[in-house]
């Protein structure tokens, strides 16, 4: 395995690793500010559980421009071995361009969704 397909394979998982990440703090939010606590009151006010959904909205609106860079190198490279690569391996090329454009796509969407999502939440 060489240099250029450690970093897409680094760049593909960091780009898994934003996103769980992303589901995983929406899930504790939503989970937050529906219970309620032994008195009846909701956690939903409270300075902490906002705070906590401010940073999940940012960091959504964040990881989308990160992802949307890493989706432009892994693009680049794809674009510089065709251009670069023998004939036979063109194919190859062409494909992965493809399914790097098809997966950075749905994960850009699935991160902006998330986005909209807790701008619902918002007090």
């Amino acid at each position: 395995m060489n240099d250029s397909e450690k970093l897409r394979k680094l760049l593909v998982k960091g780009l898994k690793i934003m996103a769980a990440a992303q589901c995983l703090s929406y899930r504790m939010c939503v989970y937050a500010a529906t219970s309620g606590s032994s008195s009846g009151g909701s956690l939903e006010s409270t300075s902490l559980v906002q705070g906590i959904l401010n940073l999940a909205t940012d960091a959504g609106k964040v990881s989308l421009v990160i992802e949307a860079v890493v989706l432009g190198v892994l693009e680049v490279m794809e674009g510089l071995k065709y251009q670069f690569g023998e004939d036979d391996e063109k194919p190859k090329h062409v494909k992965a361009a493809k399914r790097n454009l098809a997966v950075g796509a749905l994960i850009m969407a699935s991160s902006g969704l998330i986005t909209v999502i807790l701008s619902y939440f918002q007090a």
